[in-house]
């Protein structure tokens, strides 16, 4: 699960229009229902605001009831496939209508002018699709032994990733993409992804899929970023070993 570039030579792309975008967050445990709550609450802070939220549900009936009752004003689909968090992300990439799609995870937190940031570089029709950085938001205080570069085992952006540009991958808890790319590849692969604890990266594949099918890049854009909540356990070595 690493940033990779693909080519540095080519110019920053120019200021994008104020494409329509849906975004789409996947969930399945009422435990974090606080964190989503703040996720939500950042997604309508933003300017331009997204044309819709979806929030999407892993089989668990009892939390779609809670989102519609507690989360007015977002819409609320139950994951239509195999539980899994790419079945998740699918249901909602198939629901919505908008040009762009953004892809995000239910314990983050976007920054002020995040989505005007991811919008920026599908100005130039060569970007299929745009990652944005993760900064880690510890639950405690965060490790001194941890070395920044090794941030990616909580799911943090890390230390000498790209300043900005084409890269091969990025991550689906912040994650754009061509909603048409998407369709034309059938969405994240349902037989290969995050489901309880297994986790495979899904979303690199889902990058290289779309790279080979459109020729077009993928663009790491770090001014796009988001917080992403790292419980206590995930601040102990043993997690990280």
């Amino acid at each position: 699960m690493s940033f990779v570039p693909r080519r540095t030579d080519r110019p920053s792309p120019p200021q994008a229009d104020r494409l329509p975008v849906s975004v789409v967050v996947p969930c399945h445990s009422e435990l974090r229902f606080g964190n989503l709550c703040d996720t939500v609450a950042s997604l309508r802070a933003q300017e331009p605001a997204p044309t819709e939220i979806v929030v999407v549900v892993d089989h668990s009936p009892a939390l779609r009831e809670r989102i519609e009752r507690e989360l007015p004003g977002v819409t609320v689909l139950a994951n239509r496939f195999t539980r899994g968090v790419s079945g998740t992300r699918n249901t909602g990439g198939l629901h919505v209508v908008t040009p762009l799609v953004v892809f995000v995870d239910d314990d983050i937190t976007a920054e002020p002018g995040w989505l005007a940031q991811m919008l920026v570089p599908f100005a130039d029709p060569d970007v299929v699709g745009v990652g944005g950085a993760i900064l880690p938001r510890w639950e405690t205080a965060e490790p001194i032994w941890l070395p920044s570069e090794f941030l990616w085992v909580v799911g943090g952006s890390y230390r000498d990733m790209p300043t900005g540009g084409p890269v091969r991958n990025v991550w689906s808890a912040n994650l754009a993409v061509r909603r048409d790319a998407f369709l034309a590849v059938g969405g994240f692969r349902t037989d290969f992804g995050k489901v309880g604890d297994r986790s495979r990266p899904e979303d690199t594949e889902f990058c290289l899929r779309i790279s080979r099918a459109t020729g077009k890049d993928w663009w790491y854009a770090p001014n796009a970023a988001v917080w992403h909540a790292v419980p206590a356990g995930r601040a102990d070595f043993r997690y990280f070993l």
